[in-house]
């Protein structure tokens, strides 16, 4: 049934003025039909209909039914036109013509309907091939997308592992000339060249940490801590910072454990990089003010300095990647802009959240952050008793594994190295050790190897196998850990890790 007949009346006749286009040809048709004159031509003239119809948005049913009308019509008036002559028309010639009439009516209207439903089925498939070919071109743009995100991955891989080795070298030579009394102008320089790498392994651990999120790697090891060791250990790690501006720290920590379900490294980086912010913010002398308190259901970090503060401008971006709130040309302030980002992510995936509020410029800022606390009842499991093993060191580069060894034997271990892989596999051999450090790129017998090697020895099957590697992304750690290894640490190494890893066998 027609949606509304009234619609297609009113379109029909004196009232739709746009029949008139086709309507006196058509009766040209009618009237050289009873004539007996040719219409060959009624099929190109109810194509233009049908085509015209579509056109003004007519839909088929529509354009049938006036059809149909208007056949009904023609009948009723031919019929009364016959009567109107007195039957001088026999029935006969009446039916000839009025079939003739009907076969132009039905010609047209079929030619109508058939113009309108190719040009429709026309359209259709010409948007279904631009839609083919729109379709390729994304499939090959997203496939070109991959392929340049497969060699991104590979280039951050790479430039990882070429960037730590030598960042490792340093940091731990910085960490050994630590220990010495140097004169005034010598300790000052050393104290630079560790600081400066320092700031160089977080620059590009911030660089990793973002590709890694971007992609979904980023994977959680939670158990329950206590938040206020992450914040101690977060004031630690900036300490140096802080004491070379003079900053006065106001800390508030409850006197109660504050119990959270997280990954102990994230959450210390999240800190960190929120306290890094406040500092590098804050001029000489300044005040950072760091309060924690925690009930049932969350623990609460606000973070307030009264520092350069946040524009209007700035402060509903300062999360984004690559957010730079100190645009001043001679960029004193440093950074990519990415701390902020990671803390945002990190927490979210915590299940946690964070904000950032500031008056203004020049009237300081403070941060806030929020994360679902665990039971009061509940308790962070006890670390294992410091203990000191022998150690193997496998590592190809030479300044990497003579100050890594000068740093553990100051530590009070005894440490025994090899310089490639297959002198590595002879030393588990000849000595019993409890604990090898072991790079992954090593010549002629990868990290991989030796480690699986020395899995199959009855004598070493138990010692500690630790990666040292350049690579840190999610499928490096996963084949180390397939390899054999217990733990995956990228370089530079954390020393303080490494050393509570190597105490806890023996």
């Amino acid at each position: 049934m027609l949606e509304d007949p009234n619609q297609g009346a009113a379109r029909l006749g004196i009232v739709d003025a746009t029949l008139d286009d086709h309507l006196p040809s058509l009766l040209d048709k009618l009237a050289d039909s009873i004539r007996g004159r040719t219409t060959a031509d009624v099929e190109p003239e109810g194509a233009a209909h049908g085509h015209q119809r579509r056109m003004l948005g007519y839909t088929v049913r529509e354009i049938l039914w006036e059809f149909r009308l208007f056949r009904k019509t023609i009948v009723e008036v031919t019929r009364e036109q016959q009567k109107a002559q007195h039957s001088r028309t026999s029935e006969e010639e009446f039916e000839a013509a009025q079939d003739r009439i009907l076969d132009i009516i039905d010609r047209s209207m079929t030619a109508s309907a058939e113009c309108y439903i190719r040009e429709t089925e026309d359209e259709r498939n010409a948007a279904a091939a631009r839609l083919e070919e729109r379709t390729k071109e994304l499939e090959q743009r997203t496939a070109s997308l991959e392929e340049a995100d497969r060699q991104k991955n590979r280039f951050l891989a790479i430039l990882s592992h070429e960037l730590r080795n030598p960042l490792s070298a340093i940091v731990a030579a910085a960490h050994l000339l630590s220990r010495a009394d140097l004169p005034a102008p010598l300790g000052r320089a050393r104290d630079i060249v560790a600081r400066q790498a320092r700031y160089q392994v977080r620059l590009l651990d911030d660089l990793l940490e973002v590709n890694r999120i971007a992609t979904g790697k980023v994977q959680l090891k939670k158990v329950a801590i206590d938040f206020r060791d992450a914040v101690r250990q977060a004031i630690e790690s900036c300490a140096g910072a802080i004491d070379a501006k003079r900053l006065c720290m106001d800390v508030s920590l409850p006197k109660l454990p504050v119990l959270i379900h997280a990954d102990p490294t994230r959450m210390v980086q999240i800190v960190t990089n929120l306290l890094t912010n406040a500092v590098k913010f804050t001029g000489p002398e300044g005040t950072i003010s760091l309060d924690v308190h925690a009930d049932d259901q969350q623990v609460i970090l606000r973070l307030e300095d009264h520092g350069i503060g946040i524009s209007p401008e700035m402060l509903p971006r300062i999360f984004d990647m690559f957010a730079q709130a100190d645009t001043s040309l001679d960029r004193t302030s440093g950074g990519l802009g990415v701390g902020l980002y990671l803390v945002k992510h990190l927490i979210e995936l915590h299940g946690g959240q964070v904000e950032a509020l500031s008056q203004g410029l020049h009237t300081g800022a403070t941060f806030i952050v929020r994360l679902p606390c665990l039971r009061r009842d509940q308790r962070p499991a006890l670390s294992s008793v410091p203990k000191s093993p022998r150690i193997g060191i496998v590592e190809d580069n030479a300044d990497s594994r003579v100050v890594l060894a000068d740093i553990l034997e100051g530590m009070g271990f005894t440490v025994l190295t090899a310089e490639d892989g297959e002198e590595g596999v002879r030393l588990a051999e000849q000595e019993r050790l409890d604990a090898y450090i072991i790079d992954i790129g090593l010549p002629r017998m990868d990290g991989f190897e030796v480690a699986r090697r020395i899995r199959q020895m009855p004598a070493a099957d138990r010692a500690l196998l630790i990666a040292l590697s350049g690579y840190g992304n999610a499928e490096d750690k996963e084949r180390a850990a397939k390899a054999g290894f217990d733990h995956h640490m990228t370089k530079p190494a954390d020393l303080e890790v490494l050393e509570r890893l190597l105490r806890s066998v023996g």
